[in-house]
């Protein structure tokens, strides 16, 4: 009974939350347009920050909750802004947009690098979109371990298990084959890429001006 009233309780919220969005602008309105869903079935979150355990958890469970909630929104909307941050918690949320029921949207706004990039990308195929003056950077991960010689040799196949989920999340969301994902988006330097690149690699689906 008592997870029952939760739920319940932050249905409303979110409804009353949506109203305020919605009535906020017309972004929120052309938003609505693009997925070709009616706004008042809709759910926004706005990711704008570094991604870490803390930014992350919110939306997780603003997913979590909209998926258990007695009256569900059609679609999820995450706008992301975000120069990327740790790769865990990353992979967490992508993991819980795409076990989510309700198909989870992304919009790319002003920058997506990084982890933020790859969270823009894990969103519904069809549904991930870009505005025009967004800046988009892919590369590959970064990380450390320190101490003696044998105390690293297993860090060696944490590394190598890292890049093998790391390509295998790049397959799953553009399409395109290892070769020219470490060739074109995951080289040795970092890659700036248009809205229009990024579409061509299948980070992206759709660019628009929200205007």
């Amino acid at each position: 009974m008592a997870t029952k009233k939760i739920v319940k309780t932050t249905a409303k919220k979110s409804v009353k939350s949506n109203k305020v969005l919605e009535s906020s602008g017309r972004m929120f309105g052309n938003i609505a347009n693009i997925l070709k869903v009616d706004p008042s079935r809709q759910s926004y979150f706005m990711m704008m920050n570094i991604v870490s355990y803390e930014t992350v958890q919110p939306i997780i469970e603003w997913i979590l909750e909209s998926n258990f909630a007695e009256e569900q929104p059609d679609t999820l909307t995450l706008l992301v802004c975000s120069p990327g941050g740790e790769l865990a918690p990353a992979m967490a949320l992508i993991d819980i947009m795409r076990g989510s029921s309700i198909p989870v949207a992304t919009v790319a706004v002003g920058e997506i690098a990084s982890a933020g990039t790859m969270i823009t990308m894990a969103g519904q195929k069809g549904k991930r979109f870009s505005t025009t003056n967004t800046s988009i950077m892919s590369h590959q991960y970064s990380g450390g371990h320190i101490g003696k010689h044998h105390e690293l040799i297993p860090a060696v196949k944490d590394f190598e298990l890292t890049d093998a989920r790391i390509i295998r999340l790049y397959q799953q969301c553009t399409g395109l084959d290892e070769r020219k994902i470490r060739e074109i988006l995951l080289p040795p330097h970092d890659v700036y890429l248009t809205p229009e690149e990024a579409k061509k690699y299948g980070i992206i689906d759709v660019i628009r001006d929200l205007n």
